[in-house]
């Protein structure tokens, strides 16, 4: 049985509190008004020694990377840590601290389920490099979910991520936010097709939104995800991208190839996919031998009021879906003629749930 998670939000508390005692602690300081007592903080957590699974939400706090050397260091003295959870956006990491972050964390041997947040850290390629170089370290890691938008990893350092990723053998749950990173489609390919080599993969999220990828791009990326062998639910965020109609085909066309996919939640918004575009991809997605479950987000797609009776004639394909999320907002469609695709998902006999937002 799982201990219950304790709180706390004051260094002076955790550090009076059995800290032996402690398995499963969220510790928040993400709203402190004063500068944060590195060392002080740093000295409790590394008494806590029986420690399992641990939540910091250190975000704005102007942490340089000594800071970060110290606090890494100390949880290394948590041999039991299994579960890690590390929120240190809006500090002052930049390409050094990842570099610490990486290495202070490979003596945490035990560690299987990581979620880091390094968003809005200045971090670039030479600092992602740095972090996934020691990917190959984390032995028992399973579950990963990295954060980095809003930093400039740029071409290289997404191939980097990449390369450093597929080292990681035995990875289930992957999910991976490079939101407005300036990968563009050279950087997006050689992000993903290392993950073919993750035999393990069952659920991966890809958040790629905002970095100029454009067709040939998320063509490569959709002949990547088909050749995962054991990818089973899959979330693509590919908005704001400059995708027309033919890379959004191309793209569910192959996602319809992934022999075990039962689960797609995909964001092609702020796009130019267009309404004969949006009639293709989801009569393309229809294909797919396993979808069970689909949330597709359209919006702003130049899709019109023509567009709504080609996606309502579409529907048809989806013959195995039974929970279906289709959003066509801030599109040129009026509100009678959104209602005709809702009507249209009612007579899908096998749905059992559906929510269509056309406004």
């Amino acid at each position: 049985m799982n201990q219950q998670i304790k709180y706390f939000n004051d260094i002076s508390i955790l550090e009076s509190s059995p800290l032996q005692s402690h398995l499963n602690v969220f510790v928040d300081l993400s709203k402190n008004k004063f500068k944060l007592d590195v060392q002080k903080f740093s000295d409790a957590l590394s008494n806590c020694i029986n420690l399992q699974s641990l939540k910091l939400d250190l975000q704005n706090n102007h942490l340089d990377s000594k800071d970060l050397k110290n606090i890494c260091s100390s949880l290394a003295k948590c041999p039991h840590l299994s579960t890690l959870t590390l929120l240190l956006f809006e500090n002052d990491t930049c390409d050094e601290g990842a570099s610490l972050i990486g290495s202070s964390l490979t003596n945490i041997k035990n560690l299987s389920n990581l979620t880091l947040n390094i968003q809005e850290n200045k971090i670039t390629c030479l600092g992602v490099s740095a972090l996934g170089s020691f990917f190959e370290n984390y032995k028992s890691l399973s579950i990963f979910k990295l954060n980095l938008q809003f930093n400039k990893i740029g071409i290289l350092g997404a191939k980097n991520l990449g390369t450093c990723l597929e080292k990681c053998t035995n990875l289930t749950d992957l999910a991976l936010n490079l939101v407005r990173n300036e990968i563009e489609k050279q950087g997006a390919f050689g992000l993903c097709s290392p993950l073919v080599n993750c035999i393990n993969l069952k659920i991966l999220s890809l958040n790629l939104g905002n970095n100029n990828i454009g067709d040939e791009g998320v063509q490569n990326i959709g002949s990547v995800l088909k050749n995962i062998p054991k990818l089973s639910y899959l979330t693509l965020f590919l908005y704001q991208n400059q995708i027309s109609s033919q890379g959004a085909l191309s793209l569910c066309s192959n996602i319809a190839e992934c022999p075990k996919l039962s689960s797609l939640t995909m964001s092609l918004g702020q796009n130019y996919i267009g309404s004969q575009g949006a009639s293709d991809l989801i009569q393309a997605l229809g294909k797919s031998p396993k979808l069970l479950i689909l949330q597709l987000y359209l919006y702003s797609n130049q899709i019109d009021n023509k567009g709504v009776q080609l996606i309502s004639a579409s529907l048809k394909s989806l013959v195995r879906i039974t929970y279906l999320i289709l959003t066509l907002g801030d599109n040129k469609i009026s509100y009678i003629e959104g209602q005709i695709i809702s009507k249209k998902a009612l007579k899908m006999k096998r749905m059992v749930k559906h929510q269509i937002i056309s406004i």
